[in-house]
């Protein structure tokens, strides 16, 4: 037993093995190596998916999305220029609507009542309209309108130059409602659904780049999609079966 062999050891009767532990476990000289390089070829590293390959689990189909199901644009932002730069003290004191706090930033707050919307005006003449529930050609008059203003402040050489509008989120109806909680255990890779923080789900996309955010009603809403909406279509045509498997 144990207490033998310790009375062993103390009386000098028994020899004490001088193998190594590699000796002992039968490994040769490249055994350690061997076993590392076994480990490694284990490590997550070897499992890491590939950029490209992020929605490779999502099957793929050619089938359209149907007739009834629409996107409709709910927000858009805009930029433009004005080609000069402002002395914004001096528009601020000509315009009502208007704030400028040099502590928060060299642009200053300009509303404007119709089309409603709120834009920031830089030094360097760079306009940006906040994101906003309003179609193109508001935003276009909407820009047209913050050019009189600066010109009516001194600068007759102020032109709506470059405007570009673009589109933030669209909307549709799946017309169908939707399991969130079975779809979320499903792909919880794309999906991030807190019922306990939001009513609704967001499943990520990444080929075409989009996120869409749904609820159990089967309302979507979509976003990130670099303001083309041929990517926010495809993006839903890539999902809708998805979600209609969870329909009922």
């Amino acid at each position: 037993d144990f207490v033998s062999l310790v009375q062993q050891l103390q009386a000098g009767n028994m020899a004490v093995p001088t193998e190594s532990v590699d000796d002992l476990l039968g490994l040769d000289d490249g055994g350690a190596n061997n076993t590392i390089m076994a480990i490694a070829a284990d490590s997550p590293e070897e499992q890491h998916v590939e950029e490209g390959d992020l929605d490779c689990d999502i099957p793929t189909h050619n089938e359209p999305l149907p007739e009834e199901i629409t996107l409709h644009s709910e927000t858009r932002a805009a930029n433009f220029t004005l080609k000069c730069n402002v002395d914004l003290r001096k528009v601020v004191a000509s315009v009502r609507l208007a704030e400028f706090n040099p502590r928060r930033g060299s642009w200053m707050i300009l509303r404007l009542m119709e089309p409603r919307l709120v834009a920031r005006v830089y030094l360097s003449g760079r306009v940006h309209i906040m994101p906003g529930s309003l179609s193109h050609e508001e935003l276009k008059h909407g820009a047209r309108r913050i050019t009189r203003l600066v010109q009516r402040c001194g600068y007759l050489e102020a032109r709506c130059s470059q405007f570009r509008s673009e589109l933030i989120r669209v909307s549709a109806d799946l017309h169908f409602p939707v399991r969130l909680e079975h779809l979320a255990n499903k792909w919880a890779r794309h999906v991030l659904y807190e019922p306990e923080v939001s009513h609704g789900a967001h499943f990520y996309l990444h080929e075409p780049q989009c996120t869409i955010s749904i609820t159990s009603g089967g309302k979507v809403k979509l976003s990130g999609f670099k303001g083309n909406i041929k990517f926010a279509q495809e993006a839903l045509r890539r999902t809708f079966p998805l979600f209609r498997e969870f329909s009922t």
